[in-house]
């Protein structure tokens, strides 16, 4: 079956994937350090048992300079592939985590 717009079926884009992405972990919390934060443990973890090395990890309070800097420096290195963020995505006027980052966001269709 044709599919639409010319896009890759789901096993066509895994086969074309790489086996490993380099990652970069971002927990984002005013309570939480790398010694508490069970959430960025966890994802680091199991990332690591998929195969994905994890080069880069931080834990930054919620706000929006200190977010944003950590990734734009991860950006700058190009170490990692893809950059994970947990916390600091709730109701609370305090959670600025989109904001922080919906301008580094971009769709890339190559």
């Amino acid at each position: 079956m044709e599919q639409p717009f010319g896009s890759p079926s789901a096993q066509q884009h895994r086969d074309a994937s790489p086996e490993a992405v380099r990652c970069a972990v971002l927990t984002i919390s005013d309570t939480r350090n790398p010694e508490t934060d069970s959430s960025g443990r966890m994802i680091k973890d199991l990332l690591e048992i998929k195969g994905h090395p994890v080069v880069a990890y931080a834990v930054v309070k919620d706000d929006p300079g200190q977010i944003r800097s950590t990734i734009e420096g991860w950006i700058t290195t190009g170490e990692a592939q893809a950059i994970l963020t947990n916390g600091g995505t709730g109701i609370a006027g305090r959670d600025t985590t989109y904001d922080a980052i919906a301008g580094l966001l971009e769709k890339r269709l190559d």
